[in-house]
């Protein structure tokens, strides 16, 4: 996933049960660095959506972790996801 430092993405964790049925609920939170970028509840789809702004990534390739912390009966479990910033455009110059 790709996009400019001056816009925002969505990022989404997909949290599905290892077997049987059921959908697991919890919480994940989505860091780079050591740096907490925001944490999501697991939705009734199996997914949590963090919305982040570009000016909160470095320029440039990062990976962002992903921990998901269960409630109920599922196991915690984590991941990572690779996202690229663009840096903004820069307009003409005048001379």
């Amino acid at each position: 996933m790709s996009f400019l430092q001056t816009a925002s993405a969505q990022l989404t964790a997909s949290v599905t049960a290892a077997s049987g049925t059921g959908v697991p609920s919890g919480n994940v939170v989505f860091s780079t660095g050591g740096k907490s970028l925001g944490s999501a509840a697991v939705g009734s789809n199996g997914k949590a959506i963090l919305v982040v702004a570009g000016s909160a990534l470095a320029t440039g390739n990062n990976t962002i972790a992903v921990a998901y912390t269960p409630s109920g009966n599922f196991g915690a479990s984590s991941g990572t996801l690779a996202v690229t910033v663009l840096a903004a455009p820069v307009g003409p110059r005048s001379h």
